[in-house]
């Protein structure tokens, strides 16, 4: 199946934007298995304390950093209209539908069955990991690293937003 993305273009848009690749897999017509990585935190709704990491995604969150890209990697977002983005009020199902309406049922069904796999890494040995709302899948501490799994058509439907919080001993 070919990929909906250009790797190449995706690839230099996320280095300009400072980051570095350490995976880049693409799965099926709309799956990325993506590893990025940042000298410092760049990420605006970042918030750290001497024992904690709080991460908030939400609509206004995204149009900054959606912000800080380059026009190719704005070019991809914009081709996703998901809510998590747009601030649309649509349940994941209508947004399901308008996925559908706009690339075919694969590309909807594909959005479906996938998940997306947030990793951090603290300083230290994490003690709790959440988020709000609590929709993860899974979410595996082990020891300084936390893996948050959702679901791709969940994450992306959250016009209100996520909060990935996690605190760790001190």
């Amino acid at each position: 199946t070919e990929s909906l993305y250009d790797k190449p273009m995706l690839q230099q848009s996320l280095e300009k934007s400072g980051f570095t690749i350490q995976k880049m897999i693409f799965t099926g017509m709309g799956g990325i298995n993506l590893s990025i990585g940042t000298p410092t935190l760049v990420f605006p709704g970042c918030t750290i304390t001497k024992d904690s990491f709080t991460l908030l995604i939400n609509p206004f969150i995204m149009a900054e950093i959606v912000s800080l890209m380059p026009e190719d990697t704005i070019a991809y977002t914009e081709l996703l209209m998901a809510p998590l983005i747009s601030g649309e009020k649509i349940s994941a199902e209508e947004y399901k539908m308008l996925i559908a309406s706009m690339y075919g049922e694969t590309l909807a069904d594909e959005l479906e069955k996938s998940t997306v796999t947030i990793l951090f890494k603290s300083p230290k040995n994490i003690a709790t990991a959440t988020t709000e709302p609590s929709i993860c899948k899974s979410i595996k501490i082990t020891k300084n690293e936390v893996e948050y799994s959702l679901s791709t058509l969940d994450f992306l439907s959250l016009f209100s937003g996520i909060k990935f919080r996690i605190q760790w001993k001190l």
